[in-house]
C-alpha cells in the first residue's frame, strides 16, 4: 500500500468521510485502551483502530490494522461485529485546522484471543491500560467515542 503524501491526505480529509476499523478489545469486564499520542482524539484515551487503504480488502485492512495496533493479525472469526459508527473530529489526522470524519466499523474483540504486543501498541499511544467498562463510561479522559462502545457493551451483557 502507498501511503499518501500529507497535502494530497489534507485534501481527501477536508472533503470526505475516511473508512476506519476500531477494535474494541475487552476481557471480561475490562477494556483495552491507549492513550492516543496522535491526532484526532490526541490526548485521550481511545480504543485502537485505523483506516482502510483505497484497494485494500476490508479483510486485509482488518489484519493490517489490527497487527499494527497490536501485534496480531486478526481474522473475522475472532471478532464480533458491534456495528457502523461516525465519527467527527474538529481536527484532522495532519493538519489541526481541518476536520475529520470517519465512517467506523468497530468489532468486539475477546482479549483472551490475543497476546498483545505492547511495543505495535505503544506506535500509536503513550500508554496502554485495562479498564473497567464502568469506568470507561465516567472517565474524564476518556473520549466520548470509546464511552459509546462501552455503553454498548453494557447493553449487551
Amino acid at each position: 500500500m502507498n501511503l499518501l503524501a500529507p497535502e494530497i491526505y489534507n485534501i481527501i480529509v477536508e472533503n470526505m468521510p475516511i473508512m476506519a476499523i476500531d477494535l474494541v478489545v475487552v476481557d471480561g469486564e475490562s477494556m483495552l485502551l491507549g492513550n492516543r499520542i496522535n491526532k484526532p482524539a490526541q490526548g485521550f484515551f481511545f480504543v485502537p483502530g485505523g483506516r482502510i487503504f483505497k484497494s485494500e480488502s476490508f479483510v486485509e485492512a482488518l489484519k493490517r490494522v489490527s497487527y499494527n495496533e497490536l501485534g496480531v493479525e486478526l481474522t473475522m472469526n475472532q471478532c464480533d461485529f458491534l456495528g457502523l459508527f461516525e465519527h467527527f473530529f474538529n481536527d484532522g489526522p495532519i493538519n489541526e485546522d481541518i476536520s475529520s470524519h470517519y465512517i467506523v466499523l468497530a468489532f468486539k474483540i475477546d482479549m483472551g484471543l490475543l497476546k498483545i504486543n505492547k511495543k505495535q501498541f505503544e506506535n500509536q499511544h503513550s500508554e496502554m491500560i485495562a479498564m473497567d467498562i464502568d469506568e470507561v463510561t465516567s472517565h474524564d479522559n476518556v473520549h466520548k467515542y470509546t464511552k459509546m462502545y462501552a455503553q454498548i457493551l453494557k447493553k449487551n451483557v
